[in-house]
């Protein structure tokens, strides 16, 4: 049963959540966290499409990891269509789907940013810069690059710190809760199991809830290891 993916799916929504808490998405043209979610799960699944559970199902090692990649790929490009040559007409639409409040991309990539640097602080000032870098990218290149490209790698910079740091954040604390999940689950299983099998012994049942807990505790150890050396 793909338990790993369930809890990992929970804990990426309290994750965003708890990211976003200072910054209510009030406003119905804002990103919602459930699309900031799905915004996520794409990036960090890359250009090769695949199943959403099997990327919630991997280790949270590589969970992280991939959220991580993905987090250098929005930060390096976050607004694409100021780094792409588009023709005239697709520009001015894209300007105009703006400007009337239907063009949802930029702002699932704030709410995105948000979300993955735990505030967002910066993040506007960051998504601004990157269209005023991307804009110049035209003109004439100088002897020195223009202040705004100066202000957008430092900033990036700060953002991509603050954005592993909140990761790393959601890697401890995912595998804290999953470890004790475990545990939990492991201790109630076998109590049932030895209820059922010395009726009327509480004692013998709690012996082998801890012998029992112990031992898959052990053994899923012992299994990841195996695991780790086969690859």
């Amino acid at each position: 049963m793909p338990l790993r993916g369930v809890f990992h799916r929970l804990a990426l929504e309290r994750w965003i959540d708890d990211s976003t808490a200072g910054d209510q998405f009030d406003d119905a043209s804002k990103a919602s966290p459930k699309r900031i979610l799905g915004a996520i799960t794409r990036l960090a699944r890359g250009p090769i499409a695949g199943d959403r559970y099997a990327l919630l199902d991997l280790p949270i090692e590589q969970l992280c990891g991939q959220i991580a990649a993905g987090a250098d790929r929005l930060l390096d490009e976050p607004i694409p269509e100021t780094f792409a040559v588009k023709r005239a007409k697709e520009e001015n639409k894209e300007e105009k789907e703006n400007k009337e409040g239907k063009g949802g991309k930029r702002r699932d990539r704030g709410g995105v940013l948000t979300a993955l640097a735990a505030g967002k602080k910066d993040v506007g000032l960051y998504l601004n810069l990157a269209r005023k870098v991307g804009a110049s990218t035209n003109q004439p290149p100088s002897s020195e690059p223009p202040l705004d490209s100066r202000d957008y790698v430092r900033l990036r910079a700060n953002l991509s710190q603050r954005v592993q740091r909140n990761i790393d954040g959601l890697q401890i604390a995912t595998t804290f809760w999953w470890k004790r999940a475990l545990r939990g689950l492991a201790f109630t299983i076998c109590g049932v199991l030895g209820l059922s099998v010395f009726t009327g012994d509480p004692t013998l049942s709690a012996v082998c809830a801890i012998v029992g807990g112990f031992v898959a505790t052990a053994s899923r150890d012992l299994i990841a290891v195996v695991e780790k050396a086969r690859h």
